[in-house]
């Protein structure tokens, strides 16, 4: 399964899966956005599978984004381990 991943101005929307494979690809899109905007809105609709480099990608644009005051909103009902892991991790 890939990953394909497309993006309008600060809007990012994900298909197919996420994982050790790819995440460098999804890093980089993300950091190239953040670089030039203040918020990002990105789409897990898509996402049909998410590896735990995956997770851990999305955990780092949560930490990072706080860090640099930049604001990310995670939107869609994508792999329940996404948000499983999300809401473990930002309630510690």
């Amino acid at each position: 399964m890939n990953l394909r991943i497309t993006s309008y101005g600060n809007f990012l929307k994900i298909k197919g899966a996420l994982n050790k494979r790819n995440v460098h690809l999804f890093k980089h899109e993300l950091q190239s956005i953040l670089d030039r905007e203040n918020s990002i809105v990105v789409n897990v609709e898509g996402l049909e599978h998410i590896d735990r480099h995956g997770i851990k990608a999305v955990l780092e644009l949560h930490k990072e984004s706080v860090k640099n005051r930049k604001n990310v909103s995670i939107i869609g009902s994508g792999p329940t381990t996404l948000y499983n892991k999300f809401k473990s991790e930002t309630a510690a």
